[in-house]
């Protein structure tokens, strides 16, 4: 009998437990669950400054972009002949298969955003140069992908 009764409680709280972790992970108050990877529109909604002081906090903002489902690459800075730089970063949007790619110019240690889009993630861009009033980007072995004016930034 003691037996029965220990039995039938310990299989009662196993089933109240499990109804609660139910319940809770359903109910997330609002909030997106943690193990949710943001998706295109989320990732493109994170803001970003349109200009940065130093090079430090454009790095650190290019890192708080990045989840740890997603990666980051950064095109290094490509001197311009007006003496300015371009520097880019591609931020992987996890189960899209897509790219935020971003663009600034820097002069005299501080950066200007110029571009901001979605891209597709294939096939990877890896550079970016500025030629006629456009941003032209390509792969790393220089296959050109897009071509985008240079917004009225500068």
């Amino acid at each position: 009998m003691k037996r029965s009764a220990l039995f039938a409680c310990l299989l009662l709280a196993g089933v109240a437990i499990w109804f609660a972790l139910s319940w809770a992970m359903q109910d997330t108050g609002g909030r997106e669950p943690p193990d949710r990877a943001p998706g295109e529109r989320d990732f493109f909604q994170m803001p970003v400054a349109t200009t940065y002081p130093r090079v430090e906090q454009l790095t650190r903002a290019m890192f708080n972009l990045k989840s740890p489902a997603a990666g980051l690459t950064a095109f290094g800075e490509k001197a311009q002949p007006d003496g300015s730089v371009l520097t880019g970063f591609s931020v992987e949007v996890p189960r899209c298969q897509k790219a935020r790619l971003l663009v600034f110019r820097g002069r005299n240690g501080a950066y200007v955003l110029l571009d901001d889009f979605m891209a597709p993630g294939e096939p990877q861009v890896m550079q970016v140069v500025e030629r006629d009033g456009s941003l032209i980007y390509s792969t790393l072995e220089g296959q050109q992908v897009f071509v985008r004016p240079i917004a009225a930034r500068r």
